[in-house]
């Protein structure tokens, strides 16, 4: 089982879906629509990596960041 985990954060299912299909095999994936989700997915599997879309329904991925670099302050943030 891949050992890097990877959080997929993006509200459109078909980027989530194609993201997913890509990554897993290399990466545990995991995926969330919504800052909401995010945050409880940064916090239960504590990914090294985020790939964060800058907009999301609830809240604006800039923000995000804030929140998962006091989750985790070496966590690598992709903003796509």
């Amino acid at each position: 089982m891949p050992e890097t985990a990877v959080l997929v954060v993006d509200d459109d299912k078909s980027i989530l879906t194609a993201l997913r299909m890509t990554l897993e095999g290399d990466y545990a994936v995991c995926t969330a629509e919504n800052g909401a989700g995010a945050l409880k997915a940064m916090r239960e599997r504590e990914p090294e990596v985020v790939l964060l879309d800058i907009g999301l329904p609830d809240i604006s991925g800039i923000d995000l960041i804030g929140e998962f670099t006091s989750i985790d302050p070496e966590v690598v943030i992709i903003m796509v």
